[in-house]
């Protein structure tokens, strides 16, 4: 081998790994440029995950962002191990953040709905139970109302001149028993009506009236015999 080949081959091999190590620069770089993007994207996603913690759904997407580029990272050893494990680590703490307020909202949600429904039971109880006061106040009153006309019905039968079927118009008709003895008294008919709470006799004498009294004029009456 002469002097000139000798001096060729150095060159050579001295040029093949230049060229080998531009081509491996030239490699790099694109993957270290897309490493440091991962790594500051997730970062950035983590911290801003912290901070919107509050906002619902959109906190937790940030911090769910920012963990998988973080984790993504470390995993390809992309640009700058200490900043993909801030980007993990803000992440995951913006995670936990976003779920616990997703898990706040959704309570309150709940517990607004469980109180809608109760104050409808409540008014739906309240309406019901009102209408049931004035159904039975509405019956008291045309009790009254009843009780009222018949005093004033009865009042208006005169012994004497009202007949029993004058007297079964005004107070209604009720049960009857003939030839009736009471006291010393005989009468043909004894006609009994309740009225709510008030009670009436009227006695016949054919189809007159001859007597009238109250449930309580009755009572007095039996007890002075």
């Amino acid at each position: 081998m002469n002097e000139n080949q000798q001096r060729t081959q150095p060159e050579q091999q001295t040029s093949s790994q230049e060229t080998e190590a531009v081509h491996v620069v030239q490699q790099s770089v694109p993957a270290n440029v897309e490493g440091k993007a991962f790594t500051i994207t997730g970062m950035v996603l983590g911290i801003a995950s912290i901070v919107l913690f509050l906002v619902p759904i959109f906190g937790l997407i940030l911090g769910i962002a920012g963990l998988v580029l973080g984790i993504m990272a470390l995993r390809k050893k992309f640009y700058g191990r200490g900043m993909a494990i801030a980007a993990t680590i803000t992440g995951a703490i913006g995670t936990l953040l976003g779920l616990v307020t997703v898990g706040v909202v959704i309570f309150l949600v709940i517990l607004g709905q469980n109180a809608i429904q109760h104050s409808r039971k409540y008014g739906n109880d309240m309406s019901s139970r009102y209408d049931h006061q004035k159904v039975l106040q509405q019956q008291e009153e045309k009790k009254q109302a009843k009780m009222q006309k018949a005093r004033e019905e009865y009042i208006k039968l005169t012994p004497g001149t009202s007949t029993r079927a004058q007297a079964d118009t005004a107070m209604g008709t009720s049960g009857m028993s003939a030839r009736v003895n009471v006291g010393s008294q005989e009468y043909d008919t004894v006609r009994g009506y309740t009225v709510g709470s008030d009670t009436y006799y009227l006695y016949f004498k054919g189809n007159t009236l001859v007597k009238k009294q109250t449930a309580a004029e009755y009572k007095a009456e039996q007890s002075l015999q």
